[in-house]
């Protein structure tokens, strides 16, 4: 990509942890945490408000929080749900990158006629 090329991001925060809670919206409001092991990967804002952070250890989340739900990854899951936003850009973008699992990069150079009043959010 040229560095005058107009780029769209399409960016999911906390991407692993939005895939595991899309089959269990219920634990939306309540201290959810993604584990691969023994540690900490994200959290849903509540266990976050009690102090439960990325990188720590589930045992020291799990005296932070007794009533922690921890969820494991799904790789599988992951993989096949990121697929579907980069198929998501290429509808869009010709040419996109995926940056990690839930960001993705497309370039819109060539999008102006299409749509002509482009403008660039922050």
């Amino acid at each position: 990509m040229y560095a005058d090329t107009p780029i769209a991001c399409l960016v999911v925060p906390s991407f692993a942890l939005e895939v595991e809670l899309a089959d269990y919206p219920d634990l939306r409001s309540e201290p959810v945490a993604i584990a691969d092991g023994t540690c900490v990967g994200d959290t849903t804002p509540p266990a976050l408000k009690l102090g439960v952070r990325r990188g720590m250890s589930l045992r020291e989340a799990g005296h932070l929080c007794p009533t922690l739900a921890v969820l494991e990854p799904r790789p599988a899951l992951l993989a096949d749900i990121a697929g579907q936003l980069i198929e998501a850009m290429a509808t869009v973008s010709p040419l996109v990158e995926e940056e990690a699992p839930g960001i993705v990069f497309g370039d819109l150079h060539g999008l102006e006629q299409l749509y002509p009043r482009l403008e660039v959010r922050i």
